[in-house]
Order: C-alpha cells, then sequence, then structure tokens
C-alpha cells in the first residue's frame, strides 16, 4: 500500500449571489514510498504526480444540499495523462 499527499489550488469561477460555479484547479500529489501507480514508476523518476480539476459545483446560496461534478486528470512525470471524473456530495452552511 502506498499514502498519497495531495497539495493544490482552486479557484471558483461565478457571478455572486449564484449557485452556479465552475471550479478550477491543479496540483500535486506526493506518493509517501516507492509505488508502481498508474503505469509509472516510482523507481525511474521520483515520486510526484500531477493533477488538475475541471468542475460544476451548485452550491445553495442560502446553504442545503450541494453537488459537484467534473473532469480530474492525472499526469505522470512521462507526460501520460489518466482521465479520471469526480462526483461530490455535501452540505453548504449560510
Amino acid at each position: 500500500s502506498v499514502a498519497t499527499i495531495p497539495v493544490g489550488v482552486n479557484y471558483l469561477f461565478g457571478k455572486p449571489n449564484t449557485a452556479h460555479i465552475f471550479e478550477v484547479g491543479a496540483g500535486a500529489t506526493v506518493l509517501s514510498r516507492k509505488s508502481s501507480i498508474l503505469n509509472y514508476n516510482y523507481y525511474k523518476k521520483g515520486n510526484v504526480l500531477g493533477h488538475f480539476e475541471f468542475m460544476y459545483r451548485r452550491q445553495p446560496i442560502d446553504g442545503g444540499f450541494s453537488w459537484r461534478i467534473g473532469f480530474t486528470p492525472i499526469i505522470n512525470p512521462d507526460g501520460d495523462i489518466f482521465p479520471f471524473g469526480a462526483v461530490g456530495l455535501g452540505f453548504a452552511f449560510k
């Protein structure tokens, strides 16, 4: 097994007082030990993978149930792109 430590920055695009938000993010994920993950061999090049986020977020202005869905690719040091998707559910407080 291997632990991962993601570090990233996100920016939210949207008009004030609207529930519709577009979220864009980028960062790196550090692997805790030698590992072979996503066709990427730690032994050769290091232990960091890049990641991006392109998400639509629906977050009510007055609080309540919120959700998001989007595209979250991971990139290894060889430049290989692994397409992933993500879904998030939550509760927003006013």
